[in-house]
C-alpha cells in the first residue's frame, strides 16, 4: 500500500495544514489563471490647422533698442516724456496668415504706472529713477504690459513683415535721479 507522498508540516493537526496548503494553491493558480482588469479609456485628442505663421527673423530676437542720452531737465515736470524711438522686430518665412499677427510684450509693469516697463534695478547707483519705458505701437498707441498690439496685417503673399513699434522713457511720479535706463520686455507673437 502506497502512502500519501506529500509529507505534511509537522504539526499539532497534520491534516488540517495539509487541506490549507491545498487551498492556498488553488486560490494562487487561479489568480494567475484570472485575465488582468481592463477599464474603459478615453483619450480626447485635439488640434486646429491653421494657416502658416512666421518665424521672427534672427536679427530680431535679441533686440536692443537706445532710447538715447536725454537730460535731465527734458522731464522737468509729471508726466513728460522723451522723443519716441523707432524699432522693428522682423518676421520671415511668412506663409497665408488670415488676420495678420499680433504682438504681446511681456515684463515687469512699473509700480505707480502699471502700463509702463518698469527700469531693472541692477543694484547699481548708476541707475536713474522716477522713469519707466513705454512701448507703443506704429500708430503710437501705447501697447500696455502683457497687453495685445492692434494685428498687423501682412499682404497675401508676402513672406516676409517687419513690425513697427516705438519706446520712449516717461517719468513715472517718482524723484528724478540722472542714471542708465535699463528695462527688459519679451515679445510673443500671435495670430488671431
Amino acid at each position: 500500500m502506497i502512502k500519501n507522498s506529500i509529507n505534511p508540516v509537522k504539526e499539532r493537526n497534520g491534516k488540517a495544514c495539509l487541506k490549507i496548503r491545498w487551498v492556498a494553491i488553488i486560490f494562487l493558480n487561479a489568480a494567475l489563471t484570472l485575465p488582468a482588469l481592463a477599464h474603459d479609456v478615453t483619450v480626447n485628442l485635439t488640434g486646429k490647422v491653421t494657416n502658416a505663421t512666421c518665424t521672427v527673423s534672427s536679427d530680431s530676437i535679441y533686440k536692443p533698442v537706445l532710447l538715447g542720452y536725454i537730460p535731465l531737465k527734458t522731464f522737468y515736470q509729471y508726466p513728460m516724456s522723451s522723443a519716441p524711438v523707432e524699432f522693428k522686430i522682423n518676421l520671415e518665412n511668412c506663409g497665408a496668415v488670415s488676420r495678420g499677427v499680433q504682438v504681446t510684450f511681456s515684463g515687469t509693469p512699473d509700480d505707480n504706472v502699471p502700463d509702463y516697463f518698469k527700469l531693472s534695478n541692477d543694484g547699481s547707483d548708476d541707475s536713474a529713477s522716477g522713469i519707466a519705458v513705454e512701448i507703443m505701437d506704429d500708430a503710437r498707441k501705447i501697447i500696455p504690459v502683457d497687453g495685445k498690439s492692434k494685428s498687423y496685417l501682412i499682404t497675401s503673399g508676402a513672406t516676409t513683415k517687419s513690425l513697427v513699434f516705438y519706446a520712449k522713457m516717461v517719468t513715472n511720479g517718482d524723484a528724478l535721479k540722472t542714471g542708465n535706463v535699463n528695462s527688459n520686455a519679451t515679445f510673443v507673437t500671435a495670430y488671431p
